[in-house]
């Protein structure tokens, strides 16, 4: 038996289903029918993106990159309080892989221009330390909630199903401060892990300091 419909939408994926949405807000008075092959909605590419809401910050200004990804965003928003879908505007850490990084500064500045919200640097000791572990490859990434009391949550890294991260020990303490010059820098298990150093140029690796020739506090081996 033949059907007539207004519109026919084949894929239920999240283009096809925003699609259908928008069909539906726009023109109560259409009949819009979407079909998919798969038992579940979303089944493939849309069930396995990042789900993360982008602010927009990398893309030119104006660009209607930029522009689409700011109006995709109010939008997202918008509909998880009408469709009751809780999302977690959990904000989020930028960190680069080097010491001393132009390229963040650039960033900081095009976010900027781009009117993202609640952007400023981080200087904390804490996060100085996570970044220095996400650098060198210990651990994931870091996220920040923002609120009274915000939260920083860390992403673990994985080899072959175990942590990366095999022991962390504190070597200074509020009560006993240890300080080496730079050449007792100490090497944390024949150079497999590290140690970290508070330097008067920011925290570093043994090697770093090493290399940069300084000595400091140091606060604790990663192995």
């Amino acid at each position: 038996m033949d059907t007539e419909v207004d519109i026919l939408i084949i894929g239920g994926g999240i283009v096809g289903l925003m699609c259908a949405y928008k069909l539906k807000k726009n023109r109560p008075k259409l009949e819009v029918v979407l079909i998919e092959k798969e038992q579940y909605l979303g089944d493939h590419s849309t069930g396995r993106n990042s789900c993360v809401l982008h602010s927009g910050l990398y893309y030119a200004t104006n660009s209607l990159k930029h522009i689409h990804c700011i109006e995709g965003h109010k939008q997202w928003l918008s509909l998880s309080k009408e469709l009751d879908i809780p999302i977690n505007l959990c904000g989020k850490y930028i960190i680069t892989n080097k010491v001393n990084d132009s390229e963040l500064d650039k960033l900081y500045q095009q976010a900027i221009a781009n009117n993202v919200k609640d952007i400023h640097y981080v200087d904390s000791k804490k996060i100085a330390l996570l970044e220095l572990l996400v650098r060198e490859g210990y651990i994931d990434s870091i996220t920040v909630e923002e609120g009274k009391k915000p939260e920083v949550s860390i992403l673990l890294k994985y080899y072959e199903g175990k942590p990366v991260i095999r022991e962390i020990k504190r070597l200074s303490k509020p009560g006993l401060r240890e300080y080496v010059g730079k050449k007792d820098l100490p090497s944390i298990n024949g150079g497999l892990g590290i140690a970290v150093v508070s330097t008067s140029k920011g925290l570093m690796t043994d090697k770093q300091a090493r290399e940069a020739g300084l000595g400091g506090e140091l606060l604790c081996s990663v192995f």
